[in-house]
Protein backbone atom coordinates (compact mmCIF):
# COMPACT_ATOMS: atom_id res chain seq x y z
CA UNK A 1 0.00 0.00 0.00
CA UNK A 2 0.96 2.98 -0.92
CA UNK A 3 0.97 5.93 1.79
CA UNK A 4 0.35 9.54 0.65
CA UNK A 5 1.53 12.69 3.01
CA UNK A 6 -1.04 14.74 4.55
CA UNK A 7 0.54 17.78 3.53
CA UNK A 8 2.73 18.25 0.30
CA UNK A 9 6.24 17.18 0.39
CA UNK A 10 8.92 20.34 0.07
CA UNK A 11 11.01 20.32 -2.81
CA UNK A 12 14.10 18.83 -2.85
CA UNK A 13 17.02 20.89 -1.52
CA UNK A 14 19.96 21.70 -4.70
CA UNK A 15 23.12 22.42 -4.25
CA UNK A 16 22.79 24.98 -7.17
CA UNK A 17 21.82 27.52 -4.61
CA UNK A 18 24.59 29.71 -3.62
CA UNK A 19 24.52 29.90 0.92
CA UNK A 20 23.13 26.84 1.67
CA UNK A 21 24.15 23.81 3.52
CA UNK A 22 23.92 21.83 0.05
CA UNK A 23 26.13 24.24 -2.11
CA UNK A 24 28.64 24.44 0.91
CA UNK A 25 29.20 21.07 1.52
CA UNK A 26 29.71 20.23 -2.45
CA UNK A 27 31.89 22.93 -3.16
CA UNK A 28 34.03 22.73 0.20
CA UNK A 29 33.23 19.87 2.82
CA UNK A 30 33.55 16.81 0.12
CA UNK A 31 37.05 18.07 -0.23
CA UNK A 32 37.69 18.52 3.14
CA UNK A 33 36.72 14.84 3.21
CA UNK A 34 38.36 13.53 0.55
CA UNK A 35 41.23 15.18 2.39
CA UNK A 36 40.97 13.83 5.46
CA UNK A 37 40.90 10.06 3.84
CA UNK A 38 44.06 10.47 1.91
CA UNK A 39 46.05 12.12 5.34
CA UNK A 40 44.21 8.92 6.86
CA UNK A 41 45.16 5.60 4.89
CA UNK A 42 48.05 4.47 3.62
CA UNK A 43 46.38 3.50 0.03
CA UNK A 44 48.18 2.44 -2.77
CA UNK A 45 49.26 4.93 -5.64
CA UNK A 46 46.62 3.65 -7.59
CA UNK A 47 43.68 4.77 -4.67
CA UNK A 48 45.33 7.50 -4.25
CA UNK A 49 45.42 8.48 -7.93
CA UNK A 50 41.61 7.57 -7.50
CA UNK A 51 40.48 9.89 -4.78
CA UNK A 52 42.01 12.89 -6.13
CA UNK A 53 40.95 12.58 -9.60
CA UNK A 54 37.29 12.00 -7.43
CA UNK A 55 38.39 15.33 -5.89
CA UNK A 56 38.74 17.47 -9.12
CA UNK A 57 36.27 16.01 -10.89
CA UNK A 58 33.66 17.73 -7.95
CA UNK A 59 31.57 20.02 -8.10
CA UNK A 60 32.20 20.81 -12.16
CA UNK A 61 32.46 17.02 -13.88
CA UNK A 62 29.67 15.02 -14.42
CA UNK A 63 27.54 12.20 -12.67
CA UNK A 64 28.52 8.85 -14.30
CA UNK A 65 27.42 5.33 -13.97
CA UNK A 66 29.68 3.23 -10.89
CA UNK A 67 32.19 1.41 -11.72
CA UNK A 68 32.67 -2.28 -10.82
CA UNK A 69 30.37 -5.17 -11.58
CA UNK A 70 31.46 -6.99 -8.13
CA UNK A 71 29.73 -4.56 -5.88
CA UNK A 72 26.14 -6.11 -4.62
CA UNK A 73 24.59 -2.88 -5.13
CA UNK A 74 25.74 -1.73 -8.54
CA UNK A 75 22.70 -2.69 -10.59
CA UNK A 76 20.48 -0.87 -8.29
CA UNK A 77 22.37 2.35 -8.03
CA UNK A 78 23.11 2.93 -11.55
CA UNK A 79 19.15 2.53 -11.60
CA UNK A 80 19.35 5.36 -9.42
CA UNK A 81 21.67 7.36 -11.37
CA UNK A 82 19.67 7.48 -14.38
CA UNK A 83 17.78 10.68 -14.11
CA UNK A 84 21.14 12.10 -13.64
CA UNK A 85 23.19 11.57 -15.86
CA UNK A 86 25.30 13.87 -17.48
CA UNK A 87 24.27 16.48 -14.84
CA UNK A 88 27.20 18.15 -12.51
CA UNK A 89 27.36 17.85 -9.03
CA UNK A 90 25.19 20.45 -8.11
CA UNK A 91 22.10 20.19 -10.20
CA UNK A 92 20.70 16.84 -9.18
CA UNK A 93 18.69 16.85 -5.70
CA UNK A 94 21.23 16.94 -2.10
CA UNK A 95 19.93 13.67 -1.18
CA UNK A 96 21.32 12.13 -3.92
CA UNK A 97 24.41 14.03 -4.71
CA UNK A 98 25.60 13.35 -0.74
CA UNK A 99 25.02 9.26 -1.38
CA UNK A 100 26.35 9.11 -4.33
CA UNK A 101 29.28 10.91 -3.67
CA UNK A 102 30.26 8.60 -0.27
CA UNK A 103 29.37 5.92 -2.83
CA UNK A 104 32.01 7.37 -5.19
CA UNK A 105 34.37 7.21 -1.95
CA UNK A 106 34.10 3.17 -1.92
CA UNK A 107 34.61 2.86 -5.80
CA UNK A 108 37.58 4.79 -5.59
CA UNK A 109 39.19 2.92 -2.57
CA UNK A 110 37.88 -0.38 -4.44
CA UNK A 111 36.09 -1.13 -1.11
CA UNK A 112 34.31 -4.09 -2.68
CA UNK A 113 37.15 -5.89 -4.16
CA UNK A 114 38.80 -8.47 -2.05
CA UNK A 115 37.46 -10.81 0.84
CA UNK A 116 35.16 -9.39 3.12
CA UNK A 117 37.27 -9.80 6.03
CA UNK A 118 40.16 -7.85 4.10
CA UNK A 119 38.21 -4.85 3.17
CA UNK A 120 39.37 -1.19 4.32
CA UNK A 121 37.34 1.48 5.84
CA UNK A 122 38.17 4.41 4.52
CA UNK A 123 36.76 6.37 7.39
CA UNK A 124 38.19 3.92 10.33
CA UNK A 125 40.78 6.29 11.52
CA UNK A 126 38.55 8.79 12.09
CA UNK A 127 36.23 6.71 13.79
CA UNK A 128 38.70 5.23 16.23
CA UNK A 129 40.33 8.63 16.51
CA UNK A 130 36.50 9.61 17.65
CA UNK A 131 36.39 6.65 20.11
CA UNK A 132 39.83 7.68 21.85
CA UNK A 133 38.98 11.01 21.94
CA UNK A 134 35.96 10.30 24.06
CA UNK A 135 37.66 8.40 26.71
CA UNK A 136 37.46 10.10 29.70
CA UNK A 137 33.25 10.91 28.46
CA UNK A 138 33.26 7.24 28.25
CA UNK A 139 34.07 6.72 31.88
CA UNK A 140 32.14 9.07 33.55
CA UNK A 141 29.38 7.54 31.80
CA UNK A 142 30.06 4.02 33.09
CA UNK A 143 30.79 5.10 36.29
CA UNK A 144 27.84 8.06 36.88
CA UNK A 145 25.34 4.82 35.81
CA UNK A 146 27.29 2.10 38.63
CA UNK A 147 26.69 5.28 40.91
CA UNK A 148 22.92 5.84 40.06
CA UNK A 149 22.83 1.91 39.69
CA UNK A 150 24.10 1.79 43.61
CA UNK A 151 22.40 4.41 45.01
CA UNK A 152 18.89 2.94 45.55
CA UNK A 153 17.66 5.18 42.48
CA UNK A 154 14.38 3.97 40.59
CA UNK A 155 15.20 1.93 37.67
CA UNK A 156 12.92 4.09 35.82
CA UNK A 157 14.54 6.89 36.46
CA UNK A 158 18.11 5.41 35.59
CA UNK A 159 16.41 4.29 32.46
CA UNK A 160 15.12 7.96 31.77
CA UNK A 161 18.74 9.00 31.74
CA UNK A 162 20.43 6.74 30.10
CA UNK A 163 17.77 7.36 27.13
CA UNK A 164 18.12 10.94 26.99
CA UNK A 165 22.29 10.19 27.01
CA UNK A 166 21.80 8.05 23.84
CA UNK A 167 19.87 10.78 22.06
CA UNK A 168 22.26 13.31 22.65
CA UNK A 169 25.30 10.53 21.93
CA UNK A 170 24.17 11.80 17.62
CA UNK A 171 26.40 14.78 18.77
CA UNK A 172 29.42 12.56 18.11
CA UNK A 173 28.39 13.04 14.36
CA UNK A 174 31.99 12.55 12.76
CA UNK A 175 30.57 13.84 8.80
CA UNK A 176 29.64 17.19 10.74
CA UNK A 177 32.52 17.83 13.05
CA UNK A 178 35.60 15.69 12.99
CA UNK A 179 37.00 13.88 16.24
CA UNK A 180 39.16 16.69 16.88
CA UNK A 181 36.61 19.40 16.16
CA UNK A 182 36.78 21.83 19.07
CA UNK A 183 33.36 23.52 18.06
CA UNK A 184 30.86 20.63 18.00
CA UNK A 185 28.08 20.87 20.28
CA UNK A 186 27.69 19.49 23.88
CA UNK A 187 24.56 19.62 25.75
CA UNK A 188 25.45 18.38 28.67
CA UNK A 189 23.33 20.65 31.03
CA UNK A 190 20.11 18.32 31.51
CA UNK A 191 18.04 21.55 31.27
CA UNK A 192 19.31 22.91 28.31
CA UNK A 193 19.32 19.39 26.49
CA UNK A 194 15.60 19.16 26.96
CA UNK A 195 14.99 22.55 25.60
CA UNK A 196 16.55 21.33 22.11
CA UNK A 197 14.35 18.03 21.97
CA UNK A 198 11.60 19.16 19.53
CA UNK A 199 8.93 16.13 20.33
CA UNK A 200 9.70 14.23 23.62
CA UNK A 201 7.38 10.85 24.11
CA UNK A 202 9.78 9.67 26.29
CA UNK A 203 7.57 8.43 28.86
CA UNK A 204 5.66 6.26 26.42
CA UNK A 205 8.92 4.32 25.47
CA UNK A 206 9.64 3.88 29.52
CA UNK A 207 5.88 2.72 29.79
CA UNK A 208 6.55 -0.05 26.70
CA UNK A 209 9.88 -1.08 27.51
CA UNK A 210 8.96 -1.70 31.61
CA UNK A 211 6.10 -4.26 30.65
CA UNK A 212 8.78 -6.77 32.10
CA UNK A 213 7.98 -10.44 30.24
CA UNK A 214 6.59 -9.05 26.62
CA UNK A 215 9.86 -8.66 25.21
CA UNK A 216 11.17 -11.68 23.79
CA UNK A 217 13.97 -8.63 21.46
CA UNK A 218 14.47 -5.17 21.26
CA UNK A 219 16.46 -4.06 18.20
CA UNK A 220 18.79 -1.09 17.67
CA UNK A 221 18.97 0.95 14.15
CA UNK A 222 22.86 2.29 15.07
CA UNK A 223 23.98 5.41 13.35
CA UNK A 224 27.16 6.62 14.71
CA UNK A 225 30.50 4.42 15.77
CA UNK A 226 32.70 6.52 19.11
CA UNK A 227 30.95 7.80 21.49
CA UNK A 228 27.51 7.68 20.11
CA UNK A 229 27.84 3.54 19.49
CA UNK A 230 29.07 3.38 23.39
CA UNK A 231 25.30 5.28 24.20
CA UNK A 232 23.90 2.27 22.66
CA UNK A 233 25.94 -0.02 24.11
CA UNK A 234 25.19 1.43 27.63
CA UNK A 235 22.03 1.47 27.07
CA UNK A 236 21.71 -2.01 25.75
CA UNK A 237 23.96 -3.09 28.66
CA UNK A 238 21.75 -1.82 31.24
CA UNK A 239 18.15 -3.19 29.77
CA UNK A 240 20.20 -6.80 29.02
CA UNK A 241 20.85 -6.92 32.58
CA UNK A 242 17.59 -5.64 33.83
CA UNK A 243 15.78 -8.67 32.32
CA UNK A 244 14.33 -6.11 30.08
CA UNK A 245 14.33 -8.25 27.30
CA UNK A 246 16.23 -11.70 26.47
CA UNK A 247 18.13 -10.60 23.47
CA UNK A 248 19.39 -7.23 21.63
CA UNK A 249 19.87 -6.92 18.32
CA UNK A 250 22.25 -4.56 16.70
CA UNK A 251 21.52 -3.36 13.04
CA UNK A 252 24.41 -1.67 11.16
CA UNK A 253 25.42 -0.79 7.74
CA UNK A 254 26.83 -3.35 5.45
CA UNK A 255 30.07 -1.14 4.45
CA UNK A 256 30.91 2.24 5.36
CA UNK A 257 28.59 4.71 4.42
CA UNK A 258 29.07 8.45 5.38
CA UNK A 259 32.21 9.49 7.74
CA UNK A 260 30.81 7.65 11.39
CA UNK A 261 28.23 5.03 10.13
CA UNK A 262 29.02 2.49 11.97
CA UNK A 263 29.99 -1.30 10.58
CA UNK A 264 30.09 -4.35 12.24
CA UNK A 265 33.59 -4.18 12.74
CA UNK A 266 32.77 -0.89 14.82
CA UNK A 267 30.86 -2.82 17.25
CA UNK A 268 33.31 -5.41 17.80
CA UNK A 269 36.01 -2.54 18.34
CA UNK A 270 33.99 -0.61 20.77
CA UNK A 271 33.48 -3.86 23.36
CA UNK A 272 37.04 -4.82 23.03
Amino acid sequence: MTRIPRIPLAKPQLGSVPGTWAHTTIKTRFEDILKSILNDNDFSSEIVSNIKCLMEEIPNGIIRNLLGNNAPDISDWNNYIKPHLGKNWFQPPWFFTENYFYRRILEATKFFIGHENTRVDPFNFQKQKGLYSAKREINDLWNTIDIWQKSGMKFSEILKKVILIDLWGNQSDLSLWPADNKNKPNHKNPLEASSHILINDINKLLNYLLVKGTHERIDFLIDNAGFELICDLAFADIIIKNKITKEIRFHVKKHPTYVSDAIEKDIHFSIN
